[in-house]
């Protein structure tokens, strides 16, 4: 089953990132935004979509089946893919040629990325629960196996996007592309229902939201209780499977006084908070992320970008780091059949080693992204274009995963320059709708996430949401493929034009964030809990069919699109009886004892309580990495607008801007792979297991988001210094920030998704899974006020830093330093949080 689910997740990928990678050129040259608008347009329509996931993740833990949860993503997606092609078709819905579009064509544009955002949400927080159901939980190594796989279908949906729907985009239009990813989310559902009968859906157990609230009430209102509320120990061993202890939180056993409240409510509340401040040390490198989805395809569209005679696409560049980072996860998760005995080995393998060798990498690729951009500026002259083996239906949905990735990143990586050609917006307009839709796109796995656990089967959500993104991707390719429903030549899209856009989004992000809210668990769940190896191989996996979604997304659909220019002294002992029947393992959140106050209350459970703290555990871990997404958005929007202004030649051949962005994914993939394989080797290895637990590769992923904006803001730097001297610097440079980018997020999230997954409690793992793609959602945002703070600081005193048309006139290098700087500080942060988690 797990397979299944893999495969579902990388076609959701694959249209997300197929349209993320690229969407600034979309709001640039079609919908005629400014640069800066462009970005924080992208950044915050991945934010929506990221942080949706958390909403699902609710409706998913409360009300629905993750199987019906999907599919209703799915389709809310595929009606927003369906509306963006009807208005990249349409010249009517496209801005004429130098002109902002009507309040109808900005409408469209922004119902469409909204209803993708929703289904792209609802996704992310569907498949990844939905996965790790299937799974044997006393298995861990199999849930860890299970979320490798699925996010190296994220990965190979990374490198679809980066060549084949970035291909598709530059080479036939966006309708086309849009089209394609209609397809695609249809190919999706109906890949997730092929495995209805084989699936185990687990029942929503109601609103775990509820539950916790009652829980803090309870805590609250028996604080001056002269009652003392202890969880016993064998009280615990029965409400949970396995040992969790979350003694951080003991204020929450007060609620224990409450008869109203079981020790799984406490529990499970202990849990949830446990997660939290995780959570939030991945924001800032999810912000990190988010660059790369804005500002360097913008930094792309001015640079050389020729091999010899041939021009590629600035969003095809990302290939090589993904297909670089797919390779790495694949050997990664096969080197645990090898090294899966070796202390050390198992050490690098556990989710906060990655979460933190992520963050930190996330922090080195933005300062490499500052030093490319600082040197792009310098090149640039005044041309006007410048694992461990998992059951075969965790394969299934890494496929699906792959498919996924190839549809939402083949779009992405070039969609910006759809909004800069066809609808006629601002580069800064583009750049911020394409960071939007990707936002939007991440936020909706919150709100899938949620669904999925309450009301939908991962089946049934994954289908409806791929439905969704479907009907999205066809109203875009309409859009595209009719000239009336795009703006004339030099004038901005009207309202009816800029709605059908949005529509076509919206219904897109819906379809991603669902898609990306039911996969990974849907595979997860798939494997045997008990082993942890098999859940973070999976989990590479995952990302692996991730990266060849980037990778082609950066070739082929860039390819496509360039075609077209496109919580009391008395003692209350609380029985583990409870807790047994609600969690798989003892967790203890002391931190949140104030919540047992709730315990008081006799509608309050024990399970309540515990599930809350160990919600608000992860919120802090989640809150770290948003800045890391904020630099991963970047390869969205501004990368992109550098590659037009660099030389993109290999001899004869024009390379796009997006096409270059497969390097780095190969080497990505393949650093991917090889992680995944040295854990068959060093398995038993004590040091080398450290390295790979989640908060080490978490924190090695913000450090290296940190070096690649440095990076980033020194090949910028040097651009414009050559841009002065009247040359056209490679668009190569590219390849160091996107590389370090790429690992960093590769890293990172791999991270968090096992963290979050393992350390969820049963009726939560919805939702706290789509944490990781809510994270990515706040980068994206994140990115987008940066971006409008930077701009209306810098202003004051001089130049805006990125207001101009082009990055020629812009100071993008300060920014990416500005970017890298943040990263460091948040690394820091990580650091201090991780050392207590």
């Amino acid at each position: 089953m797990c397979h299944i689910l893999l495969v579902v997740e990388l076609i959701q990928s694959l249209v997300f990132l197929g349209n993320c990678m690229n969407l600034v050129n979309y709001f640039l040259k079609y919908m005629h935004y400014p640069v800066a608008q462009s970005s924080n347009m992208l950044t915050n329509f991945v934010g929506i979509s990221y942080f949706l996931t958390i909403v699902a993740g609710f409706i998913n833990d409360s009300y629905l089946t993750k199987l019906t949860a999907f599919v209703l993503y799915a389709t809310i997606e595929l009606l927003g893919v369906v509306l963006l092609t009807y208005q990249a078709k349409n010249s009517n819905l496209l801005p004429p040629e130098n002109e902002t579009p009507s309040t109808f064509q900005a409408s469209i544009l922004y119902i469409g990325l909204g209803a993708m955002a929703i289904g792209i949400g609802g996704s992310k927080a569907t498949l990844p629960t939905h996965g790790a159901d299937q799974l044997d939980h006393t298995k861990q190594s199999l849930i860890s196996s299970f979320f490798n796989w699925y996010y190296i279908s994220i990965l190979a949906a990374s490198i679809l996007a980066a060549t084949l729907m970035v291909w598709i985009e530059e080479s036939y239009g966006w309708g086309w592309s849009f089209m394609i990813s209609a397809i695609l989310i249809c190919c999706s559902i109906s890949i997730f229902l092929a495995g209805f009968p084989l699936y185990r859906c687990k029942k929503p157990s109601g609103s775990p939201i509820k539950r916790m609230v009652k829980v803090f009430v309870a805590s609250v209102r028996n604080t001056n209780d002269t009652t003392t509320v202890e969880v016993h120990p064998s009280a615990k061993k029965q409400s949970y499977a396995k040992e969790k202890s979350y003694n951080k939180f003991k204020f929450l056993n007060k609620a224990l006084n409450d008869d109203t409240i079981e020790i799984t409510q406490v529990e499970e509340t202990k849990s949830f908070l446990g997660l939290l401040p995780i959570f939030a040390t991945t924001i800032m490198l999810n912000c990190c992320v988010a660059q790369f989805m804005t500002f360097p395809v913008q930094q792309g569209n001015f640079m050389n970008r020729k091999i010899y005679n041939f021009t590629i696409t600035t969003q095809s560049i990302s290939l090589i780091p993904l297909v670089v980072v797919l390779v790495l996860l694949y050997l990664v998760e096969q080197s645990k059949r090898f090294y899966g005995n070796n202390e050390v080995i198992n050490i690098i393998y556990q989710p906060h080693v990655r979460m933190g060798v992520g963050l930190a990498l996330s922090s080195v690729s933005m300062a490499v992204a500052a030093m490319v951009e600082y040197k792009r500026l310098s090149y640039a002259n005044c041309y006007e274009k410048l694992l461990i083996k998992i059951n075969n239906m965790c394969f299934l949905i890494v496929v699906v995963e792959l498919i996924q990735t190839l549809v939402f990143l083949g779009n992405s990586m070039n969609l910006v320059r759809y909004f800069l050609k066809y609808m006629h917006y601002s580069v800064a307009q583009s750049s911020n709708m394409l960071t939007n839709f990707v936002g939007i796109s991440y936020f909706l796995t919150i709100v899938a996430g949620y669904i999925n656990d309450s009301y939908l089967t991962k089946l049934t959500a994954f289908v409806l949401y791929a439905t969704i993104e479907l009907l999205g991707v066809i109203l875009l390719t309409y859009q595209a493929k009719n000239s009336n429903l795009l703006p004339p030549e030099n004038e901005t899209p009207s309202t009816f034009q800029a709605a059908i856009l949005y529509i076509g989004l919206g219904a897109m992000a819906i379809g991603i964030g669902g898609s990306k809210a039911t996969l990974p668990t849907h595979g997860a769940d798939q494997l045997d809990h008990t082993k942890q190896s098999l859940i973070s191989s999976f989990f590479n996996w995952y990302y692996i069919s991730i990266t060849i979604g980037g990778i082609l997304a950066s070739t082929l659909m860039v390819i496509v699109a360039s075609k077209q220019n496109t919580n009391d002294t008395t003692t209350i002992e609380v029985y583990q009886s409870a807790k047994e029947q609600s969690y798989a393992k003892e967790k203890s959140y002391d931190k949140f004892k104030f919540l047992n106050k709730a315990l008081n209350d006799d509608t309050i459970e024990v399970a309540q309580v515990e599930e809350t703290k160990a919600f608000l555990s992860l919120l802090p871990i989640f809150a770290t990495t948003f800045l890391l997404n904020c630099v991963v958005a970047q390869l969205m929007t501004f990368s992109v607008q550098q590659g037009n202004f660099m030389n993109r030649k290999i001899y004869n051949f024009t390379l796009t801007t997006q096409s270059i962005s497969m390097i780095p994914l190969v080497a990505v993939l393949v650093l991917l792979y090889l992680l995944e394989q040295s854990k068959r080797f060093y398995g038993n290895n004590e040091a080398i297991n450290k390295i790979y637990q989640p908060l080490v590769r978490i924190g090695v992923g913000l450090a290296g988001s940190t070096v690649s904006m440095a990076v980033g803001a020194i090949v910028e730097y040097k651009r414009l210094k050559e841009f002065n001297k009247g040359n056209l610097m490679s668009a190569f440079w590219l390849i160091a920030q996107t590389l370090l980018s790429s690992l960093s997020e590769v890293i990172t999230v791999g991270g968090t998704l096992e963290l979050f997954y393992s350390k969820a409690p049963n009726g939560m793992r919805s939702i706290c899974t789509s944490l990781s793609w809510c994270s990515t959602s706040m980068g994206y945002f994140l990115s987008t006020v940066l971006v409008t703070v930077c701009n209306s600081v810098s202003g004051r005193f001089g130049q805006a830093w990125i207001g101009g048309q082009d990055l020629n006139h812009d100071r993008l290098d300060l920014f990416y330093a500005l970017l890298s700087f943040l990263s460091l500080i948040n690394f820091v942060v990580f650091v201090i949080l991780a050392r207590g988690f």
